[in-house]
C-alpha cells in the first residue's frame, strides 16, 4: 500500500496539460499523468490511488447520495465516445476511454464519466455514494486492486457559514463511512472551513497539490 504526498501551492495555469475534471465528474487514469479539478466549494474532491500500479482518480462531487432510482451511471451507462491516446502533455501515453464527456472531453490517457449532455441518463459523478463506486470499478480496469487503495477527502467547506449541518459536511460524512466499509485508508483529509480549493494529482510520484482561495471573509485555521 502506496501512501501519497502533500504540499500547498499554486498550481499553474496549463489547463491543455491536465486532465481535467469538472463538477459531477470523475475521471481515472494511470501516471503519467497530470489530474486536475478546480473550485471545490461545498463540492468534495475524493481522490483514489493505488501507487503500486500509478493508477487514480479524482471525483468532484456535488451531493452525498443519488436518492432518484437509475439516476447513477456506471461506464456502460454513458455515451460511448471511443478511444483516445494521451495527446497532451502531461497525460499518459496509453489508451484509455472517455465515457459520457461530451464533445471537446479532454483527450488523454483515462476513463471520465460526468453529466453533460452526453450522457444517456446517469449522473453517477455528481454523488459522492455511486462516484466512489463507480471510480473504485473504473481503477479496477486499469488494474488497480482495491486491497492496495488509500484515499483523501478535499473540500467540503461550509460556502454559507452556516451552523447547520452543511451540504460539505454531508459530503465529507459519507464519503468517509463509504471508504471505511471498504477498507479504504483515508490518509489526509483537508475539509471543511470556508476557504475554496483546487487540486493537481501528479500520479507519477503520488504527490497531490492543493491551493486555497477565498470563498468570504472569514478567518481560517484549518490548514493542511
Amino acid at each position: 500500500m502506496g501512501l501519497l504526498k502533500f504540499k500547498v501551492g499554486r498550481i499553474e495555469r496549463s489547463y491543455d496539460r491536465y486532465l481535467n475534471v469538472n463538477m459531477g465528474e470523475y475521471a481515472v487514469s494511470k501516471g503519467p499523468c497530470l489530474m486536475a479539478t478546480w473550485s471545490l466549494g461545498s463540492c468534495l474532491a475524493v481522490i483514489l490511488y493505488d501507487n503500486r500500479t500509478k493508477v487514480g482518480g479524482i471525483l468532484h462531487a456535488m451531493l452525498p447520495c443519488c436518492t432518484k432510482k437509475g439516476e447513477n451511471s456506471g461506464p456502460s451507462a454513458g455515451k460511448f465516445l471511443g478511444t483516445v491516446t494521451g495527446a497532451s502533455q502531461g497525460l499518459g501515453a496509453g489508451i484509455g476511454v472517455n465515457v459520457g464527456a461530451g464533445a471537446g472531453a479532454d483527450a488523454g490517457f483515462g476513463i471520465r464519466a460526468g453529466s453533460s449532455a452526453s450522457m444517456s441518463g446517469g449522473a453517477g459523478g455528481k454523488y459522492v455514494d455511486t462516484g466512489i463506486s463507480e471510480m473504485i470499478m473504473a481503477m479496477k480496469k486499469l488494474g488497480s486492486r482495491m486491497d492496495d487503495n488509500v484515499g483523501a477527502l478535499i473540500g467540503g467547506s461550509n460556502v454559507l457559514n452556516t451552523r447547520d449541518f452543511s451540504i460539505g459536511e454531508r459530503n465529507v460524512k459519507v464519503a468517509r463511512e463509504l471508504l471505511r466499509s471498504m477498507n479504504i485508508l483515508i490518509i489526509k483529509e483537508d475539509v471543511g472551513g470556508s476557504k475554496g480549493r483546487s487540486v493537481l494529482f501528479d500520479l507519477e510520484k503520488g504527490e497531490v497539490t492543493v491551493e486555497y482561495s477565498k470563498l468570504n471573509p472569514t478567518p481560517e485555521t484549518n490548514n493542511i
